[in-house]
This record gives structure tokens, C-alpha cells and sequence, in this order.
């Protein structure tokens, strides 16, 4: 939901392309944070991070990476790790 004017927007992450999905966001942030895992099962453990801004009433990529290894949890406050692995 869009906090500038209450407008519902389709998130980009979701679904079965995302599996494990965590989001992370800020109240004083215009960044929504997406992790989840990005490897098939029997593949080698990768992690997706992508970040997100709201422009023009749609989600926009602001980055996106591909990380070797399990997902760490997030703290879906800060989008920090918290050190410990999501799976």
C-alpha cells in the first residue's frame, strides 16, 4: 500500500518465483526490501536481494543481486540480518 495516498500496488516479488519471501520496509523509507531463495531444490543454495522504491503509483527496482548460499533472516524492520539462516 502506498502510505503517500492509500493506493494498493501488485508487488513484483511473490508467488512461486519467489519461494521463502521476506520483506522489509520503513515507515521513513521509500525502500521495500525482498529476499527469498533463489535456487531450485537439488541446486547449490543462492539468495536473492532486491530493493524496491514506489515512483509514479508503480514498484520500481533499484537493485537486485544474486548471492551464493543459504538466506540469512531479516529483520523485517531494518532489512538487516539477524544472523541466523531463514531455511
Amino acid at each position: 500500500m502506498d502510505a503517500t495516498n492509500g493506493h494498493v500496488l501488485h508487488l513484483p516479488a511473490g508467488g512461486e518465483d519467489t519461494p521463502l519471501l521476506q520483506l522489509a520496509f520503513r515507515p521513513d523509507s521509500l525502500v521495500l526490501r525482498a529476499l527469498w531463495r533463489a535456487s531450485a531444490l537439488g541446486e547449490p543454495d543462492a539468495c536473492a536481494l532486491q530493493d524496491f522504491v514506489i515512483k509514479a503509483g508503480q514498484f520500481r527496482s533499484l537493485k537486485k543481486e544474486v548471492l551464493p548460499g543459504i538466506c540469512p533472516e531479516m529483520n523485517s524492520e531494518t532489512g538487516e540480518s539477524t544472523g541466523e539462516l531463514y531455511w
